[in-house]
């Protein structure tokens, strides 16, 4: 299978990108600055594009049978965002040019900025409060991104993940959970990006709609 992947510079990307080879993937890395991608593979293909301004360009997924987007902001900011919005809409454009039909991306836990039961007190909640306060920017273009996958009436099948905080600690191992809405209830407020990264890659190369057309939570079950 060939999977082209947006945001492959990325912590998540190269997770994505080096999981997709070890599997026999074909991989084309879609990224701004290809020196900051260190991997090399006979199955790695890097291609260097700005995703805000490629009205010029030619189609250039053709052949690819999935899309994985890891795009995001590299810091965090309480300046106005419009990253995660403004370029799925050019990679939507991209894929309808090219035919290609599934689309696996992802945003976060708590892009409503509502706190789940229990967190409303407590240390806990008094630091999801500043938390969520910090990524407000962020987490209200994540929001826009979804109100935007969810209007498509194009022949793509999309899916959207939504992790807790992302750590670089190693894959667990452990099975990812999965709800609907916002949080996974009873599971860690962190997850590894390997285990982010393995989960996206399944949506993306299964051959059924497993979570087509939705946002899906997931989350590693907190340890008893």
């Amino acid at each position: 299978m060939k999977i082209a992947v947006f945001g492959a510079t990325g912590a998540t990307g190269q997770s994505v990108v080096s999981q997709a080879l070890a599997a026999d993937h074909q991989v084309l890395a879609l990224v701004r600055t290809p020196a900051k991608l260190k991997l090399t593979h006979d199955n790695l293909k890097v291609e260097e594009i700005d995703i805000f301004n490629v009205t010029s360009r030619e189609p250039y997924l053709l052949g690819c049978d999935s899309v994985i987007s890891c795009l995001g902001n590299r810091s965090v900011s309480r300046a106005p965002t419009n990253t995660y919005s403004e370029s799925m809409k050019n990679i939507v454009k991209a894929m309808t040019e090219s035919g290609v039909r599934k689309l696996v991306t992802m945003t976060s836990w708590y892009t409503d900025g509502i706190k789940p039961p229990g967190l409303d007190s407590g240390i806990s909640g008094m630091m999801l409060d500043k938390f969520l306060l910090m990524l407000k920017p962020t987490l209200e273009d994540m929001t826009h991104m979804e109100t935007y996958l969810k209007s498509l009436t194009s022949t793509i099948k999309w899916t959207c993940i939504k992790p807790p905080g992302l750590t670089n600690k190693p894959a667990t191992g452990q099975e990812i959970k999965t709800a609907e809405g916002q949080y996974v209830e009873g599971c860690q407020m962190q997850i590894s990006r390997e285990d982010v990264a393995k989960f996206m890659l399944k949506i993306a190369t299964i051959d059924d709609e497993l979570f087509s057309d939705q946002t899906v939570a997931i989350g590693i079950e907190e340890i008893k």
